[in-house]
């Protein structure tokens, strides 16, 4: 058998099983081909054990857990964000100011369409794009901060637990997708606030009951509930949204909700792994933290300038110079259906194709039919109230540490072919500084034998 001398040699005084006995003299080739079979066959296996190893770190390294040892939880409330839906005196006092008090009637229509923009302005393209009016061509976003209602405008009154605090003290206001929207319990509320120790923190455990929060508003409105990371956006799951669009009613409405929480070990983990992510790993342009309604925002941003080249002026951290002038809004509404929807893996309809993963510390809501009843005051109540104390909730535990894949590999290749970390080192040494050394004797012993030739 052909073998080049420094490996035959290795082979012959390696410390891993069988190889000795394929280059060992004397041995009979069908000898030596059974302990070639044999070790290769062994080779193979211990290559199947860590490919198997590696694609179970890879992709089974979190595990699920249902946990109900709930006595001594405590469960946060969803995050809650009230989003102004229309403001007809704010819009027709712009417009008399801008425009006198004769102005068009329709203009209001279209204030009211860029104040707040959802993604279709149908007014704005029949009437603008005529060009036979002073329809505003630009700045639409001094436009929605001049028309938009003040916190102040919007609330009334605001009860945690049935005890009144101050509502534009807790609902913090946070750009979105939808405009400015007043948000309470989130983390993007917290994190703009000076006085994060005085924030209001609803928490629900049993001392304090499954908590419930009263909200009374002078302005239509939507309330979406939603997690602490997460803002509202144009994909909100409908059962999460309530409107508020009759005045002299109050709704009341139960939800139920599980928490997911997660050990100290899981941030430890890739994201490609736990198929999450955590706020503080944000990767994108429109928010400070990562969420996977802002992970969606971002995207449809993504899109919006691809197909026309600006956005729209409600994006969050948006650049002015980005933001669209009139022939620009009117490109999004073109393209409303490809912008707002969101493609699914694999179908053919249209939308965005954006790839978002779910936030770690993900809530779980359902909310329960609740009932509407009819209130002397023309304003917009609501009660929003946990069903009861949460008795399940969901853990996200690391199962395969680093550790387990070095042992899982580390057992396959003893297990197989007797190998170590020596045996590695081994080999390192064996074919660098041995051969080395090796060459470094022959050639002192050349060099001494020529000087030896010389002398004499």
């Amino acid at each position: 058998m052909f073998l080049p001398s420094c490996l035959k040699e290795y082979l012959s005084h390696s410390t891993l099983h069988g190889l000795h006995f394929i280059t060992e003299k004397d041995r009979h080739w069908v000898e030596r081909l059974f302990w070639l079979v044999s070790c290769s066959l062994s080779w193979f296996g211990s290559v199947k054990l860590m490919a198997a190893a590696w694609d179970s770190f890879q992709n089974n390294a979190i595990s699920f857990v249902v946990e109900t040892n709930s006595l001594n939880w405590n469960t946060n409330f969803p995050a809650v964000s009230v989003c102004e839906t229309e403001n007809p005196s704010g819009v027709s006092s712009y417009a008399s100011r801008v425009y006198g008090s004769q102005y068009d009637f329709t203009l209001d229509e279209v204030l009211k369409e860029i104040a707040y923009f959802s993604g279709v302005t149908y007014y704005t393209k029949q009437y603008c794009s005529k060009n036979d009016s002073n329809c505003p061509q630009n700045n639409f976003k001094d436009i929605t901060v001049a028309i938009r209602s003040s916190c102040e405008d919007i609330f009334f009154e605001c009860r945690w637990n049935n005890k009144p605090f101050n509502c534009c003290r807790e609902f913090i206001p946070v750009e979105t997708e939808l405009g400015t929207c007043f948000i309470i319990n989130s983390d993007h509320g917290l994190s703009a606030r000076k006085d994060t120790k005085g924030a209001l923190r609803l928490i629900s455990n049993r001392e304090k009951g499954a908590g419930r929060l009263l909200i009374t508003l002078k302005q239509k409105a939507q309330v979406y509930t939603h997690t602490r990371a997460d803002v509202p956006f144009y994909n909100a799951d409908a059962s999460n949204v309530f409107i508020l669009q009759n005045p002299q009613t109050h709704m009341d409405f139960s939800i139920i909700l599980k928490e997911t929480v997660n050990d100290d070990e899981v941030a430890s983990v890739s994201i490609k792994q736990r198929k999450c992510r955590f706020a503080e790993e944000n990767r994108l342009t429109v928010s400070d933290r990562y969420s996977f309604s802002a992970c969606i925002i971002n995207c449809r941003r993504n899109k919006q300038l691809e197909l026309c080249n600006c956005t729209s002026h409600l994006i969050p951290k948006s650049k002015s110079s980005e933001q669209c002038d009139l022939d620009g809004l009117l490109c999004l509404n073109n393209n409303y259906l490809q912008l707002s929807l969101k493609k699914s893996q694999g179908s053919l309809q249209g939308g965005s194709d954006c790839y978002c993963e779910p936030n770690c510390d993900d809530i779980e809501l359902q909310r329960i039919d609740g009932e509407i009843t009819t209130i002397a005051e023309p304003l917009y109540s609501m009660e929003l109230k946990l069903a009861y104390l949460p008795s399940e909730r969901f853990r996200r535990n690391v199962v395969r540490r680093q550790i387990d894949l070095v042992v899982s590999m580390g057992g396959a290749v003893s297990l197989f072919v007797g190998a170590s970390l020596l045996s590695t080192v081994e080999i390192i040494y064996y074919f660098t500084i041995r051969q080395l050394g090796s060459c470094w004797l022959q050639y002192t012993r050349n060099a001494d034998t020529t000087k030896i030739d010389f002398n004499e």
